[in-house]
């Protein structure tokens, strides 16, 4: 019994030894991160930047915060480098976003092992970037065929696309000053739409993502009978 308590009060010893010896280093260990490039494209954001540690560090913990929410973390070794991530990212809770890298100092506590000083963390500047939120749709083009007389009554086929959000998509549909009616089950973001209209008259198109649980997108706007639309 006595033998045992011998050993685990050495084991204890060793763990209060190691824990003083890395808070000791921590005490002089710095550190400090930047971000240099962000990117928002296709629902994900692209960044990278620079870490660099110094004093008793032999490392870093690098944290990557999405509006003060860690998304990614990641250890490395030395005393400086470069990062680069890819995140998907599709919150719509506010019209700014920021992303901060966090570089905790990691100090040497024997074979080769790192204990990251999480009291001498250093976050970088805010690098700020924002997106259309939800779903977007556009038309690409339409072609018509119009009769002639005082009010031609046109038809035609408008390409539409959405992206942006989560898939699938609905699509909706408003002639003039009518009623907004779905003219298309769920899809990829793609449509080939037959339009029965007035010359002149306004269209919309609108899609909603995710099932059409999603938020209405601002409308894709047209003239009946024009052929480009933009």
């Amino acid at each position: 019994m006595s033998k045992g308590i011998c050993i685990l009060a050495a084991v204890a010893g060793l763990l209060l030894t190691s824990t003083a010896r890395a808070e000791n280093s921590c005490s002089a260990a710095d550190a400090k991160g930047a971000v240099t490039k962000i990117e928002y494209k296709n629902g994900q954001v692209v960044a990278s930047g620079t870490w660099e540690v110094s004093g008793s560090a032999a490392g870093a913990l690098l944290e990557y915060r999405f509006d003060n929410d860690r998304r990614q973390a990641e250890m490395r070794t030395g005393t400086s480098g470069t990062w680069s991530i890819v995140e998907s990212f599709h919150t719509c809770d506010r019209p700014l976003h920021a992303l901060r890298v966090f570089v905790f100092p990691g100090v040497p506590t024997g074979e080769g092992a790192l204990t990251a000083c999480i009291s001498r963390s250093k976050k970088s500047d805010p690098a700020y970037f924002q997106f259309q939120c939800g779903a977007q749709v556009s038309i690409d083009h339409c072609t018509w065929e119009c009769e002639t007389g005082d009010v031609p009554h046109c038809a035609g086929m408008c390409a539409v696309t959405a992206s942006e959000g989560r898939l699938p998509y609905y699509l909706f549909e408003t002639i003039g000053e009518g009623k907004e009616q779905k003219v298309e089950d769920s899809s990829q973001g793609s449509w080939t739409v037959q339009v029965v209209c007035k010359r002149g008259e306004k269209i919309s198109f609108a899609t909603r993502d995710n099932y059409g649980r999603g938020k209405t997108s601002p409308p894709a706007e047209g003239i009946c009978g024009v052929e480009n639309q933009e």
